[in-house]
């Protein structure tokens, strides 16, 4: 059950549709999607709002006593990892909390050769047996999915980070797990990932299990308009007001991003200025830049020269159209355009730096900034 938060910005967890802002279209796709038995792809930077969006689409089966179940992949190295993860997910989604996950754990374990295991939090999850011939746990994985594809009401999966699988040791688990899903009639999914080449590459190369077997979604930034009337409509609730410079500043700093946008805003409620301008978003983005600061210092150490260059190079750049040109690289006193490339590419992998529709750019907003604060333009 959401919680009213203190901050109307809140950081952490899903607080009801009011702490939401906007998303209709895409709630209406997914929903649609949904309906019509159709499983999504749903891709985005990182921190664009998708575990926000996945918890307001879960809220809203919840309302019409849909289950959804969802389970994070992020952790997960193996088939064995990803059905134990989805095993607990599912007894928590489809039997409750308290008392009632032991019960709801205890029949699944049953039903699907698993034990259960306390982890070191004291929480229960299920853990299946490495023996014989299910030691890489595909059976189990099968077993699972024909049992939620049985459950009365219509189940919607959601697999976040679903880009981990291709980093299994298991050669065949995408192959595998879209053997085991393609039989389904009544369950759906959601492949979430934020590692956009890898999750789009799984859907779209023809030699691979997955592909076009789902509709592809790509989560963009808020409509300026829709976060700057959510954020005003807040603040005026406390007679408050926030000026169009301080918005805009807010805005150009988080590039879009749903959470560094958030978080801006969460800083300056606790501000008890009657009006909010720009000078308190430089003060309030300063400090939560200088807060961070020790984290970005590290990868400095991590870095070549020209790994360093290049990145420097892109920050302040904002957008990086063509990081390989002759013009880029006089500009910014880079080496050749091979030394450069090499250098993109490692950021790349490291993601740090993120090929956008209109060009590379720094994958977090606020590193772009403390880059470009702290070191000057070559």
């Amino acid at each position: 059950m959401a919680t009213e938060p203190s901050n109307p910005f809140p950081l952490v967890g899903y607080h009801g549709p009011a702490y939401f802002c906007d998303r209709e279209e895409e709630t209406a796709i997914i929903e649609q999607s949904i309906r019509s038995g159709v499983n999504v792809t749903l891709v985005s930077l990182r921190r664009m709002g998708k575990t926000s969006l996945m918890a307001h689409v879960q809220a809203r089966r919840a309302a019409k006593k849909l289950p959804t179940i969802v389970v994070d992949l992020q952790a997960t190295t193996s088939i064995r990892g990803l059905t134990e993860a989805l095993a607990t997910a599912a007894a928590r989604s489809l039997l409750g909390p308290g008392r009632k996950i032991m019960e709801g754990l205890r029949d699944i374990a049953s039903r699907v050769g698993a034990s259960i295991a306390i982890n070191a939090q004291g929480e229960p999850s299920l853990a299946f047996s490495m023996q014989d011939r299910r030691v890489d746990g595909a059976e189990d994985l099968r077993r699972l999915l024909m049992m939620i594809e049985e459950s009365k009401q219509p189940v919607l999966v959601v697999m976040d980070e679903f880009q981990e699988i291709v980093t299994y040791a298991d050669e065949q688990a995408e192959g595998l797990l879209r053997a085991y899903i393609q039989p389904l009639t009544k369950t759906r999914f959601i492949f979430s990932g934020s590692r956009k080449a890898m999750i789009e590459n799984m859907f779209a190369d023809h030699r691979r299990p997955f592909y076009a077997s789902t509709r592809h979604m790509e989560l963009g930034a808020l409509p300026e308009e829709s976060y700057r009337d959510f954020v005003r409509a807040w603040f005026k609730t406390n007679r408050r007001v926030i000026t169009d410079e301080a918005f805009e500043r807010i805005r150009e700093v988080s590039e879009g991003r749903t959470f560094h946008m958030q978080l801006i805003a969460n800083r300056l409620w606790e501000d008890q200025s009657k009006t909010i301008d720009l000078h308190h978003v430089q003060y309030t983005v300063s400090a939560i830049v200088a807060e961070q600061s020790h984290l970005f210092i590290g990868f400095r150490a991590l870095l070549t020269p020209t790994q360093w260059a290049v990145l420097l190079a892109i920050a302040h750049e904002k957008r990086a159209l063509a990081p390989l040109s002759e013009q880029f690289r006089r500009r910014y006193l880079l080496p050749p355009a091979s030394s450069v490339k090499r250098a993109l590419q490692a950021l790349i992998e490291r993601e740090l730096v993120y090929v956008h529709a209109d060009g590379h750019g720094v994958e977090d907003p606020f590193f772009a900034e403390w880059l470009r604060t702290t070191f000057e333009r070559p």
